[in-house]
């Protein structure tokens, strides 16, 4: 997702969809739904997507891993 990030690391659903290659939005919508019921990301007024800070917290956390792999 870093190509079409902004500089504030927000994304527009559209983005998001067209960047991960996904066709049914629905289940992207559906999925994005869970993340933000576990305080992954979250959405501002202009429902715009973004990590909430524990998000952020977790990817640090994955990179670790991914790194030590």
């Amino acid at each position: 997702m870093k190509s079409k990030q902004n500089k504030a690391g927000k994304l527009k659903f559209t983005e998001i969809k067209n960047t991960l290659k996904i066709d049914d939005a629905t289940k992207l919508s559906f999925h994005l739904r869970i993340l933000k019921s576990y305080n992954v990301i979250e959405q501002d007024s202009d429902k715009i997507y973004m990590l909430t800070p524990s998000g952020k917290k977790l990817m640090e956390s994955l990179k670790r891993v991914e790194g030590a792999a």
